[in-house]
């Protein structure tokens, strides 16, 4: 039992740490030190949902001396689709409102960049340091390989789910890729995210592996809608 005086000791800690989660902010920010992309610029995009409506928000980030930082309007959990100047994509990274991430890496290997900020880009980073020659050569079997070794350890997993969303090649293997999506009991999370993993809606501005293309067609919704702060396409959601 919790004498008074006690109680007098917890309740301040208490409201620091509810006022603490109260004022975290529907946002997050990403710095990073790329080599080997100095001077060029980096394109991300991510799903920006609010509380009436979702959204795709875009912003040109440069790399100044490798350096980039990016700070966006982010509520539900979502994937930062990052892209290089000619609009390859390099790289998927997790976010939840209120991370405060760090990416560091080489422009040429972006499997490979050290991501700190959650847990789920932190488990996906470690994978990645014990999977070095396999993602170092990008091959689609044996990142598969790589990825079906991690399922097989964190089974149903927010990692797992993560990688198998944005990076299996479910093309070579649409039976294994749904067998190891059936693991996750949670289907509540695995909900969450698979719209957290909505690739970006126009395809045509973007260079996607024929993969991914298929994926926005199969999973987003006809009224989708994308708003890209930073360019010059804009859509409005369809009443």
């Amino acid at each position: 039992m919790i004498s008074l005086r006690n109680l007098f000791r917890i309740t301040p800690l208490l409201i620091i740490l509810l006022l603490a989660s109260g004022c975290r902010k529907n946002q997050f920010s990403l710095t990073g030190q790329i080599e080997g992309g100095a001077g060029s610029t980096l394109y991300m995009s991510w799903r920006a949902a609010s509380g009436t409506r979702d959204f795709m928000a875009s912003q040109a980030v440069p790399l100044t001396a490798s350096q980039f930082k990016v700070e966006g309007p982010v509520k539900k959990p979502s994937v930062i689709w990052v892209f290089s100047s000619g609009r390859k994509l390099l790289r998927a990274i997790y976010v939840e409102r209120g991370d405060e991430l760090r990416a560091e890496g080489n422009m040429q290997q972006p499997l490979l960049w050290q991501i700190s900020g959650n847990e789920v880009m932190e488990e996906v980073s470690e994978w990645a340091v014990a999977n070095e020659k396999a993602l170092g050569g990008g091959a689609p079997v044996d990142v598969n390989a790589a990825v079906r070794a991690f399922a097989r350890e964190h089974s149903g997993s927010r990692s797992t789910l993560f990688l198998l969303f944005t990076l299996y090649d479910r093309a070579l293997d649409a039976k294994g890729f749904f067998r190891m999506l059936a693991e996750c009991k949670d289907k509540e999370m695995m909900a969450e995210m698979k719209e957290a993993c909505l690739e970006p809606v126009d395809a045509a501005s973007v260079s996607l592996p024929a993969d991914m293309q298929r994926r926005i067609r199969e999973v987003l919704e006809p009224d989708s809608v994308s708003v890209a702060p930073d360019t010059t396409r804009q859509k409005s959601k369809q009443s």
